[in-house]
């Protein structure tokens, strides 16, 4: 994160050119404009990208497509949520299927897995929820290990709406 914060302060300029360029195109396409920063939400997500310089930029954009306030937060805050929403059930995914293995190994490695899934076996859609409440628990960490558990895909997607905090 410093080095993506340094790099903010060293290219400020090339990086603000950039924003305006999405902007303009946003500006010109506001229906497809939001649609398609979400589906970039939902790709880089999985890749681990820190949420919060999604919701920054997204943010930045917005102020600059819409002269209205509301408006910039209400547009940007449903794009980053559907996107940081996808993006999640995607990683979700991912840990249930392509990772499983590795999923498996640090359940029988760390006794909490062991006990995370004790619980949501019980009380699946409540602690995912309380989870993403929670903002000492990683995003985009909880997105593979929840995929490690029991707990249904159903679940986990009626839970993650959590996410919206």
């Amino acid at each position: 994160m410093i080095t993506c914060v340094t790099l903010v302060f060293v290219y400020y300029s090339e990086i603000a050119d950039r924003f305006d360029d999405l902007a303009d195109w946003i500006r010109d396409n506001k229906v497809l404009g939001p649609v398609v920063l979400a589906i970039s939400f939902a790709i880089v997500t999985p890749l681990m990208f820190p949420g919060g310089f999604i919701n920054i930029g997204t943010g930045f954009v917005m102020s600059r497509v819409f002269e209205e306030k509301w408006k910039a937060i209400l547009v940007g805050s449903l794009t980053a949520f559907f996107g940081e929403w996808i993006g999640s059930c995607i990683s979700f995914v991912c840990g249930r299927y392509l990772l499983r293995d590795l999923a498996r190994r640090l359940k029988n490695r760390f006794k909490i897995m062991n006990a995370l899934d004790v619980v949501i076996k019980t009380e699946g859609f409540k602690t995912c929820l309380l989870l993403r409440l929670c903002p000492l628990v990683p995003f985009n960490a909880l997105n593979y290990v929840l995929g490690g558990t029991s707990i249904s895909f159903m679940t986990y997607f009626l839970s993650s709406i959590g996410i919206c905090t």
